[in-house]
């Protein structure tokens, strides 16, 4: 049985609409052919492939950062629809991959203090440490955690942003398993709350209670 979605903002239920999207990398090789699915309300979406069938490809698209070749790419939310190649796009969308940036090297909680500022937003810099298990850690550099524990933190950073879109690359591949049922909570009050988060695996994973749509890449 599915939780009723409770939105924490009046308005109409966000939507995911991807039309015929294609993608190369280089003339005559496609990484993304043709590619449609569309998401009627806050959902878990989850890309499922082998190696090289486009699965990260398809993420970097959903976020704005690759600019379709073809096909288009609209989220829908109160009432207005916003393209990903709209100037705006960036401002509903959050995504969470495995590599290192730059601002990595700044201890946890400036990391988050920088967040905060770059989008504008109060974050509850306190609380997130501490339901990821690192308030004693605070001056801790974030490319010095362990790949599960940096995947969680920025993934909580993620959620605590409100984005309508969360976009998440094999989120559970370096999670142990209390911290996987951990993340599995998370976004499924994330979905409820009126989100839409699409993840990137390599075999199908449920998020129970909420609505999982899987859409299977070649």
């Amino acid at each position: 049985m599915r939780l009723k979605w409770s939105p924490e903002h009046s308005g109409k239920m966000p939507s995911l609409t991807v039309s015929d999207l294609t993608y190369s990398y280089e003339p005559g090789r496609k990484v993304i052919s043709g590619l449609s699915f569309a998401v009627e309300n806050p959902s878990a979406v989850h890309l499922i492939g082998e190696n090289g069938s486009g699965k990260t490809t398809t993420l970097m698209l959903l976020s704005g950062f690759y600019i379709p070749q073809k096909g288009s790419i609209t989220l829908s939310l109160e009432g207005k629809k916003v393209a990903s190649t709209d100037e705006n796009y960036y401002k509903y969308v959050y995504y969470v991959g495995s590599r290192i940036q730059e601002d990595d090297q700044l201890s946890l909680v400036d990391y988050l203090r920088f967040v905060s500022v770059m989008r504008n937003v109060n974050l509850p810099i306190e609380e997130i440490l501490e339901d990821v298990s690192m308030t004693n850690i605070f001056h801790r550099k974030v490319s010095q955690l362990s790949a599960g524990m940096r995947r969680r933190f920025l993934i909580r950073l993620a959620i605590a942003l409100k984005p309508t879109l969360l976009l998440l690359d094999e989120p559970f591949s370096v999670m142990d398993k209390d911290w996987a049922e951990w993340l599995s909570k998370q976004l499924k009050e994330f979905i409820i709350k009126g989100g839409i988060v699409v993840m990137a695996h390599p075999d199908p994973v449920r998020i129970p209670d909420v609505e999982n749509v899987v859409v299977e890449l070649q």
